[in-house]
C-alpha cells in the first residue's frame, strides 16, 4: 500500500467520524485545537528527525497556534513529545536530537521553539498590551495570561459532568476512555487496535519510531485525560482522532499486507464503506452519536456535550406546531438560545423542583440530574408523550394526574398521542 493510499485511508476515516463533523459545525475551539494540535504533533516530529532553524521556527509556530486555540494543548503537545522523545531514545539507543554533523545545536533550537511560539500568541492576540486585572501591571496578550489563569482555576475547582448515570461534579479518572469507547465508530475503533498491534510489534523488531509516533501521541494524550476532572464530553480530547486515523490507516495496510487476497480487499473495503455509511446515517445527529457500546438509551451513559447541546430546539417548535398545540409550554433547556425566538409559542422556563401539568419538554443532560441534581426527576415517572431528536423528551400531564399523585394515588394517566 502506498503513502498516498494510507493517507487518503486516513482522511477517510476521519472525514466519515460523526464527532469530528459535530464539532467542525459548531462555532467553538474543539476543532481548531484538534487541528492545530496534529500540526504541532506532526511538525514536532519533523524537527526531531532533524531540529534545524528552519524547522524549529515553524514548529514553534505551530506551538503557538496550537496553544492558542486551546490552552489543553500545552499538555497535549508537550506530553505527546516527551513520550516520542524517550521512544527515540529507546530506539535509537541515543538521547541526543541532532546529529554530530548538524549546524544547530539543542538548546538554541530550543530557545528559537519558545521563543517563536510566544511570538505567535502574542500576534494571534494582535500584539495586544496592558493589565491583567485593574490596577496591575501592562504584560504583552493580557487576555491570554488572563486565559491561563482561569483555566487552571478551573481545572483544579471540577465542573458538573455525567457518567453512567452519576452526575458528579469532580468527575472520573475513566471518564475519557468511556467516552472515546462509547463515541467512536466501530471501524476505526477496530482497525486503530490492529494498527497499534502491529505498529507495537515493528517498533520491537526494526525499532521504528517515527512510525509509533501517532499511536505513542494518542495513548499519552488518552493517559493525560485520566488527570483531568473537568470532563466535558469527548470534545475535549478531539486531538485523539486524527491520530487514531492515521493508526487505523496502518491496520489496515497491515491486514492487506498479510493477506493480500480479494476477500481481504473486500473486508477493508466493506470496513472503509461502512464508516462513510455511519456518518450518513447519523445525519444530522452527528453530535449525538454514540456506537453500539453504548446501548439503546445513550443518555444513560453520557450527556452534555456528546448527546445533548441544546441542538433540538427547533425540533421542539415544529413537534408542536405538527401537533398544534398552543398551550402554555413549560421547558427545562439545556442552552441559552431565547425561546421565543425560537418560534417555541408561550414557553415558559420549568422551575428546579416544580411539579407542573400541561405540556412540558426537557432536555436529557437536566433529566440525567447534571447540573441540577433530581430537580427534573419526577418527571421520569411519566411516559413521554413524544421524544424530541436524541436530546429532548415531550410530556403532557393532565392536572387530574398531578392532583392524584400529590394525594397519594399511585395511578398515571396516559398521555395524549
Amino acid at each position: 500500500m502506498t503513502d498516498d493510499v494510507g493517507a487518503a485511508i486516513a482522511t477517510a476515516f476521519l472525514v466519515t467520524n460523526p464527532n469530528v463533523l459535530a464539532h467542525a459545525g459548531l462555532a467553538t475551539t474543539d476543532i481548531a485545537c484538534a487541528a492545530t494540535t496534529t500540526l504541532a504533533l506532526f511538525a514536532g516530529a519533523w524537527w526531531i528527525d532533524q531540529p534545524t532553524w528552519r524547522r524549529s521556527a515553524l514548529f514553534g509556530a505551530a506551538i503557538g497556534a496550537a496553544v492558542a486555540s486551546r490552552l489543553s494543548s500545552i499538555a497535549f503537545v508537550g506530553g505527546p513529545l516527551v513520550a516520542c522523545y524517550f521512544v527515540r531514545w529507546w530506539a535509537t539507543k541515543s538521547p541526543r536530537i541532532a546529529s554530530r554533523e548538524s549546524r544547530t545545536s539543542t538548546v538554541p533550537a530550543l530557545a528559537t521553539i519558545a521563543g517563536v511560539a510566544l511570538f505567535a500568541i502574542w500576534a494571534i492576540y494582535r500584539f495586544a498590551v496592558g493589565p491583567m486585572h485593574p490596577g496591575g501591571i501592562s504584560v504583552p496578550a493580557p487576555a491570554f495570561l488572563s486565559g491561563v489563569e482561569t483555566f487552571f482555576l478551573h481545572g483544579s475547582s471540577g465542573h458538573p459532568a455525567y457518567l453512567l448515570g452519576t452526575p458528579s461534579n469532580r468527575g472520573w479518572w475513566y471518564y475519557f476512555p468511556v467516552a472515546l469507547l462509547v463515541k467512536t465508530p466501530l471501524p476505526l475503533l477496530l482497525f486503530a487496535a490492529l494498527g497499534a498491534a502491529e505498529i507495537g510489534t515493528q517498533l520491537r523488531r526494526e525499532r521504528d519510531w517515527r512510525s509509533a509516533m501517532p499511536v505513542v501521541s494518542a495513548i499519552t494524550i488518552v493517559l493525560i485525560s485520566l488527570t483531568v476532572r473537568v470532563n466535558l464530553g469527548v470534545r475535549l480530547v478531539l486531538p485523539v482522532y486524527p491520530l487514531m486515523a492515521i493508526v487505523g490507516a496502518q491496520g489496515v495496510a497491515y491486514l492487506v499486507r498479510q493477506q493480500a487476497g480479494r476477500a481481504t480487499q473486500l473486508i477493508a473495503g466493506a470496513a472503509l464503506a461502512s464508516a462513510a455509511f455511519i456518518a450518513v446515517r447519523a445525519h444530522p445527529d452527528h453530535l449525538a452519536y454514540f456506537n453500539a457500546f453504548a446501548g439503546d438509551h445513550p443518555e444513560s451513559v453520557l450527556v452534555d456535550s456528546n448527546l445533548d447541546w441544546g441542538q433540538d430546539l427547533y425540533r421542539l417548535r415544529d413537534t408542536l406546531a405538527a401537533r398544534g398545540i398552543k398551550d402554555s409550554v413549560r421547558v427545562a433547556y439545556f442552552g441559552t438560545a431565547d425561546l421565543t425566538a425560537a418560534g417555541v409559542p408561550n414557553a415558559r422556563a420549568l422551575g428546579l423542583h416544580e411539579p407542573a401539568t400541561g405540556w412540558i419538554a426537557a432536555s436529557e443532560t437536566f433529566l440525567a440530574g447534571e447540573w441540577v441534581g433530581h430537580a427534573y426527576a419526577w418527571l421520569l415517572q411519566y411516559p413521554p408523550t413524544a421524544r424530541i431528536g436524541p436530546s429532548m423528551r415531550l410530556w403532557y400531564i393532565p392536572p387530574s394526574v398531578h392532583a392524584s399523585t400529590q394525594r397519594g394515588d399511585s395511578t398515571t394517566g396516559s398521555s395524549p398521542r
